[in-house]
């Protein structure tokens, strides 16, 4: 556009000038004709009208000239102001992206990148070979997670004894089925009467706990037997956030509505509609519909895998998270402290996408399933373990009895192939107090 104007105002100088010369050359030729004055005279001013006509000219130009280059600084200024504010912008979204998940800081430009936590011991080989055996014995379905219990009650009366209010203790429940394990925990952190599991069951219509030991459980909560009776902390609780979420449609809306109807969001529990996986693309995933309180069926699953005439031909499209991306929508800059996963088969996957959480928040307690259904079809149980590992997790399988037998730096090959239920209990090597308990219940087999 500039050389556009450059070249019609050139154009419009040389037209002037030439229309001067015709002109002044008319004239003098009709002086030449009457015989106003000679023809030297009339050359001489020809001459002259000429060289006043290239003058102008040159001058014409030399202000284009200059106005150009007045304009061509001008854009050269508006692009570099461009450059550099496009340069900004993608500096301040690659911090932004850097900074996503740096939650917890730490103002000590002492503390080492990596540090190196004390890890459990390795075992040796004729160590494994009979730890496998032991695993044979020991169901893993349904664990007894004593050292939870003892773990968390430690915990319960730590800051009840240092009158220390200031932060929640969290917990992110991915797959909370019926439910009434979030209640249980509420219940035992807050000793909360709001939190009432047979008010929830009836509301929910999920009369019956999962696993056979939860009434029991439920019962030494509602009591405050965990703690010694002449403890004066028994009966006052902590706060304590849980993060329930669930995939199935119609389990959510009935937890849900019965969490609302309680106004358990006042004691600490939100209940969350969403499929959980490595990634949130695509934005959505296939989830059967099924029949309310179902704990037996994944993502995109056709078939009721315990009864196989049992398929699915109706599905709903149920929004997909990662741990990742929900830790950050929640804003948890308290930090974390435990994540338990169930999603019957997708285990493997919400693992992966939860890596920057473990990485920058270092829950202290993960808990997951193995499983020969959904992805656990292809995933290998080690990649999972050398995983956490590699973030400074000691895992174990979990037994029904209460007992925990080491699974990272004491692999059997077998692991491998066993894809049938079962659940694994990991600690952060950090939270000493977790390893402390944990490493009580480790059974050595003889």
């Amino acid at each position: 556009r500039e050389r556009e104007e450059k070249r019609k105002s050139l154009f419009i100088s040389l037209f002037s000038s030439l229309l001067i010369i015709h002109t002044f050359t008319m004239r003098v030729l009709c002086c030449r004709i009457q015989s106003t004055f000679t023809f030297p005279t009339a050359l001489i001013l020809l001459c002259c009208c000429l060289l006043l006509s290239l003058f102008s000219l040159r001058a014409i130009s030399h202000h284009h000239h200059h106005q150009s280059v007045v304009m061509n600084t001008h854009a050269e200024k508006g692009r570099q102001t461009q450059r550099e504010g496009e340069e900004e912008g993608r500096r301040n979204q690659a911090e932004e992206k850097a900074s996503s998940f740096t939650f917890i800081t730490s103002n000590n430009n002492d503390v080492p990148l990596f540090v190196q936590y004390e890890v459990y011991p390795k075992c040796a080989e004729e160590q494994i070979e009979r730890n496998v055996k032991l695993f044979q014995k020991e169901p893993t379905t349904c664990p007894d997670e004593k050292w939870y219990d003892e773990w968390t009650q430690e915990i319960i009366i730590g800051k009840n004894e240092k009158e220390d209010d200031t932060n929640s203790f969290v917990a992110i429940e991915v797959g909370c089925n019926k439910g009434t394990d979030a209640i249980l925990q509420l219940r035992r952190f807050t000793k909360d009467a709001r939190a009432s599991v047979a008010t929830f069951q009836k509301l929910t219509n999920f009369p019956e706990f999962s696993c056979s030991w939860e009434q029991k459980k439920w019962d030494e909560a509602v009591r405050g037997s965990f703690v010694k009776d002449d403890d004066p902390g028994q009966k006052k609780g902590i706060k304590y956030r849980h993060y329930c979420i669930e995939a199935s449609y119609e389990t959510f809306e009935r937890v849900h509505a019965a969490a609302e109807k309680m106004k358990l969001a006042d004691v600490g529990l939100t209940v969350h509609y969403n499929a959980v996986s490595s990634s949130s693309w695509p934005s959505t995933v296939k989830f059967p519909k099924i029949t309310a309180g179902q704990e037996n069926i994944g993502i995109g699953m056709t078939a009721n895998p315990n009864l196989k005439t049992q398929t699915y031909s109706e599905f709903h499209q149920t929004p997909v998270i990662t741990v990742d991306e929900f830790v950050r929508k929640e804003n948890m800059l308290e930090g974390l402290d435990v994540v338990k996963i169930d999603t019957e088969g997708n285990d493997a996957a919400v693992l992966i996408g939860a890596s920057k959480t473990l990485m920058s928040l270092k829950p202290s307690y993960v808990q997951f399933e193995n499983h020969g259904v959904g992805k656990w079809k292809t995933f290998d149980l080690k990649d999972s373990i050398d995983m956490l590992d590699a973030m400074e997790y000691e895992c174990f399988w979990s037994t029904n009895s209460g007992k925990l037998i080491q699974v990272t730096n004491c692999w059997h090959e077998s692991y491998s192939k066993f894809k049938i239920w079962s659940n694994i209990a990991c600690y952060h090597r950090s939270d000493r107090t977790l390893k402390r308990i944990m490493d009580k219940y480790v059974v050595v087999a003889n």
